[in-house]
């Protein structure tokens, strides 16, 4: 993509961060999510991602120490909007084993 990651619908895994709201937040982290990925709502044109349900699979206890290995979850995931899937299919770069590594602290601003 353009310098920040962007997973689409396909073969191969994807490695990221799964985020768990504290009770009384869950409306206000998905807005925030929403906002930081430039989601406007499902299939809206200008959206960068879509916002779909996947099931993902949870580290396991040599990483937490809490999860069995390949437990899994259904999480919200952000997915390339259909029209930056087309263009990534034709001119992206596959990010080897799925593990984007930037260099950059986590957290710190997006580099466009």
């Amino acid at each position: 993509g353009p310098g920040y990651p962007y997973a689409i619908d396909g073969h191969g895994r994807v490695h990221g961060t799964l985020l768990t709201a504290a009770p009384g937040v869950y409306g206000e982290l998905l807005g925030l999510l929403d906002h930081l990925e430039e989601y406007l709502g499902p299939g809206h044109p200008r959206n960068l991602y879509e916002r779909v349900v996947r099931e993902v699979e949870l580290p396991g206890k040599g990483e937490t120490g809490q999860e069995p290995s390949g437990a899994g979850t259904r999480a919200w995931v952000y997915l390339a909007a259909a029209a930056v899937t087309r263009s990534l299919r034709t001119s992206g770069n596959v990010i080897a084993e799925g593990r984007w590594i930037t260099g950059r602290a986590p957290g710190g601003p997006r580099t466009p």
